[in-house]
């Protein structure tokens, strides 16, 4: 890779008068052969730091987290999908014990596809761990090739090892597995750098910005939000640092929209299909009753959270002073303004922000702002080791951070997910199914405190004739009462995620319970003829009313008209975003692109 520092430009000097300028001491901007590193080098300590944060996994085994449950029963679902050849999946047959719910409708579909294609390759026992080491390599080299641009190798790697240790991403792996969270993590980086360019690479860079901003729509909704309110902040320091222009706005509004219409497949339909939902009628916390109380925390989350805030933020204002020299500017203005943002929205004196500004409220948590915040502050350790002897010092202070945070982690959080991870996988492998999220169950469906539906059993039958009591709603559950004889005999034929076929001989018109959450998207068909007006009992599920006689069922699932609307806008953006990318390629020639300044004191 050629080093831009030991290049130099005969032509960047304009002469201005015939008298020559009086001798200036010169800094020498050529990096030498003992400052490089190679790239074995940078692997190495990549690899042995996304090592070490999956240490524990190898010590004690895995713990359960907040997420730990949903993340492995989807990806044990998506696994499943994929074997049966379903590559867009939106809905979970397995969840609630076989009765289903749109979960892939409204979670982001990127790490639940990667975790789906581990789960291919690899037992339950070592997806999981591959999935976070792998996560933490690219974040730390996409952060290194953050640096890369403004500072030496040798600093770059330093702030690369920061952003991997750092304790908010220790916590999202090991107190939370936020697997999803995890993969921004990696993409932020890029994001940002995209958006520092977007004044120089006209519209391959606005494409560019798009991409990543579509990749991180896809991976975490709540992210998406703080990654463009970031976005903003980074951009009005680039602006305060005299780098970009005020109508860099307009094409960083440009970069969003076009990512937003890529991840259209996803996001439109997330976003109205949310009213047929229980998200719709049971009201969410808001993020601001959530904010991390400057008192005495309570519980030992809440102790590790508050650690991790105000240890940051503490830390970031001792490297921004010590980097106060940093140049170019404007990057040391970019990085300052989103770290003051974040730091704004995760104390308690922001509450009537998160009330009043757009789409805050599906941020849910105002502590996911640290990942943006730890972001800055690994930069500032980079800027440190570059620029002072004190540096190192600083940057070893921060990894030891790390390191004691991920042994508090291994002691303190001790409750197993052997157990728990064994019972998912033979329960899905064996079609029983699990208890799942239940914000999008059926808006229809009675759920209880702990959001699982009323009247609900594992091992129920996937289709049962039932009493006309049931299909009046005055009973939920039962089949036919034993006094009463059962009058139609079911032969089931395929049963699939998305289509399911069984005949009902019947000696006279009878109730038919499926075990299927109706949802729109999903059509049945009796004797080859749609039934438009569908029954449902009072718990949400599924009733067909056969006549006497021969009769032939078939459920699909077609999707909707704003699913497909959505893969509409998403193919068009696909095409404006190809040809943004081939405008770019043809006229990156025309001139000279602008070489990062080296960072210097």
């Amino acid at each position: 890779m050629q080093n831009y520092y030991s290049s130099v430009s005969a032509n960047s000097v304009t002469t201005v008068s015939r008298k020559p300028p009086p001798p200036q001491p010169v800094r020498s901007v050529v990096v030498s052969a003992r400052s490089e590193l190679s790239r074995g080098v940078v692997w190495a300590a990549l690899l042995t730091t996304a090592s070490v944060v999956i240490a524990p996994y190898v010590l004690r085994g895995y713990t359960v987290g907040h997420d730990t449950a949903f993340h492995m029963s989807w990806w044990l679902e998506m696994a499943g999908l994929f074997r049966q050849g379903i590559i867009h999946a939106r809905w979970a047959p397995l969840a609630y014990y076989g009765y289903g719910e749109a979960a892939f409708i409204f979670y982001p579909p990127l790490s639940l596809y990667a975790g789906g294609l581990l789960m291919l390759l690899l037992p339950l026992q070592l997806a999981l761990g591959a999935y976070v080491w792998l996560v933490a390599l690219a974040s730390g080299f996409s952060f290194f090739y953050l640096c890369r641009h403004f500072f030496r190798p040798r600093a770059a790697l330093a702030g690369a090892v920061a952003y991997v240790l750092n304790p908010y991403f220790l916590l999202e792996v090991h107190a939370r597995c936020s697997l999803a969270e995890l993969l921004v993590s990696a993409l932020l980086p890029l994001f940002l750098l995209a958006v520092y360019r977007l004044d120089q690479a006209g519209a391959r860079g606005i494409a560019l910005a798009a991409s990543l901003f579509a990749a991180i729509a896809l991976s975490n909704a709540p992210l998406t939000v703080i990654s463009a309110y970031a976005a903003v902040a980074f951009l009005l320091g680039l602006i305060l640092g005299r780098r970009a222009a005020i109508w860099s706005f307009a094409k960083l509004g440009g970069a969003i929209a076009l990512g937003a219409g890529l991840a259209a497949f996803f996001l439109l339909p997330a976003r109205t299909e949310k009213a047929w939902v229980v998200a719709s009628v049971h009201p969410i916390v808001p993020p601001a009753v959530q904010l991390v109380p400057l008192a005495i925390p309570r519980g030992h989350f809440a102790w590790a959270l508050a650690s991790v805030e105000f240890g940051q933020i503490l830390f970031c204002l001792v490297m921004i002073l010590l980097c106060r020299r940093l140049l170019p500017r404007d990057i040391y203005w970019a990085l300052l303004a989103m770290f003051a943002v974040a730091t704004l929205m995760v104390l308690p004196f922001s509450a009537a922000i998160w009330r009043t500004a757009p789409a805050l409220v599906y941020v849910q948590f105002p502590w996911r702002w640290l990942g943006p915040m730890g972001l800055a502050l690994s930069f500032f350790i980079a800027a440190g080791v570059q620029q002072t002897k004190l540096g190192w010092w600083w940057a070893a202070a921060a990894w030891a951070a790390g390191l004691v945070t991920l042994a508090a982690f291994t002691i303190m959080i001790d409750l197993p997910a052997k157990d728990l991870l064994a019972a998912l996988e033979n329960s899905i492998t064996q079609g029983r199914g699990y208890l799942a999220w239940p914000f999008v169950l059926p808006r229809e469906v009675k759920i209880d405190r702990f959001g699982v539906p009323y009247d609900l059993t594992p091992g129920e039958p996937a289709v049962v004739q039932v009493g006309a009591d049931e299909a009046a709603g005055s009973v939920a559950g039962q089949a036919i009462s034993p006094g009463e004889a059962a009058s139609a005999r079911i032969t089931m034929g395929g049963w699939s995620a998305e289509h399911r076929e069984f005949s009902v001989d019947a000696v006279q018109s009878a109730w038919i319970r499926v075990r299927l959450f109706w949802f729109p998207g999903w059509s049945a068909f009796v004797n080859g003829t749609k039934i438009d007006a569908v029954t449902t009992n009072s718990r949400g599920a599924l009733l067909l009313h056969v006549p006497a006689g021969h009769n032939d069922v078939k459920l699909v699932y077609r999707g909707t008209r704003d699913q497909t609307a959505g893969l509409a806008i998403s193919a068009f953006c696909f095409a404006l975003l190809f040809w943004m990318l081939r405008k770019g390629s043809s006229g990156t020639t025309r001139g000279v692109a602008r070489q990062p300044a080296l960072s210097t004191c």
